[in-house]
């Protein structure tokens, strides 16, 4: 009965060490994909090079512990670079992500699902591509939702709404065509110039077409002379943008305007802070 009982608490042990380990290593994979400079975050061979966390107390900048784990990391700001890495789905007790106002791409990592603790996740004022992942739907804890200025396509997933938690949530100036009308419920909702989702994208697609052309013709307005009778078309086109459509989701801010908090003043004044997520 004791060889049991020692047996048992050596198989806990091990499961203990190899869980503490592999979140050893999803920090360093984290710091590494997204070049964080801080000299607190340094790693040898994939791990760490000093302790995360002393009891509740964060030894990594940008960290915050309680009881010698992770819950909240905040990189807003620093200028990152690089991506997300994917064993940051490991990381589960984390309870808030902030990344906003860097300058990182490729795809958001699907395995983000996995945080189950997750309450805050700030994504916004980068250069994410591709669609919003599904197994997000998973993270039911979650308050509030951020991706605004990046360059996500597709439509936002039906499957967010089994967060029933979420009263916060913006996905405008980005490149998603629509959303499902089942988020239209959310307390704080910034849609930006995406619609409801029906059974065809085409009106989508068209009032995109539209604001590309009001878009063009604006830029057009800056170097050419409208004294011309050539130009009244444009004339015209200028009145339609000088209402407050939001033309400027089709500027690529994620590449322009993302690193920097000098930058906000240089937006349209209609912006809120709402859409200036960390």
């Amino acid at each position: 009965m004791h060889h049991r009982q020692a047996d048992y608490q050596l198989l806990l042990s091990d499961i203990l060490s190899s869980f503490v380990y592999s979140l050893k290593l999803a920090m360093c994979d984290l710091g590494a994909g997204l070049a964080v400079t801080y000299t607190s975050w340094a790693c040898s061979n994939g791990i760490p090079s000093a302790a995360i966390c002393s009891g509740s107390t964060a030894l990594w900048t940008g960290v915050t512990c309680s009881s010698g784990t992770v819950t909240a990391i905040t990189l807003f700001n620093l200028g990152l670079t690089g991506t997300i890495s994917t064993s940051l789905g490991t990381l589960t007790t984390l309870t808030s992500l902030r990344l906003g106002t860097n300058c990182i791409a490729g795809t958001i990592p699907t395995e983000i699902g996995l945080l189950s603790s997750l309450s805050y996740l700030g994504l916004g004022i980068n250069q994410f591509t591709s669609t919003i992942p599904t197994l997000l739907g998973r993270l039911t804890k979650l308050d509030s939702l951020f991706f605004n200025f990046n360059s996500l396509t597709g439509s936002v997933p039906s499957t967010l709404c089994l967060m029933n938690s979420l009263s916060n949530f913006g996905f405008s100036y980005c490149r998603l065509s629509c959303y499902a009308s089942c988020l239209s419920t959310v307390a704080t909702l910034s849609t930006g110039t995406a619609s409801k989702c029906t059974s065809s994208p085409t009106t989508g697609r068209l009032i995109i077409f539209i604001i590309i052309i009001i878009y063009i013709s604006n830029f057009l307005l800056l170097f050419v002379s409208l004294h011309s009778s050539h130009f009244r078309y444009l004339k015209t086109l200028s009145i339609i943008a000088s209402l407050n459509i939001d033309i400027y989701v089709l500027i690529d801010f994620s590449t322009v305007y993302c690193c920097s908090y000098y930058l906000y003043p240089y937006f349209p004044a209609h912006y809120s802070t709402y859409d200036f997520p960390q």
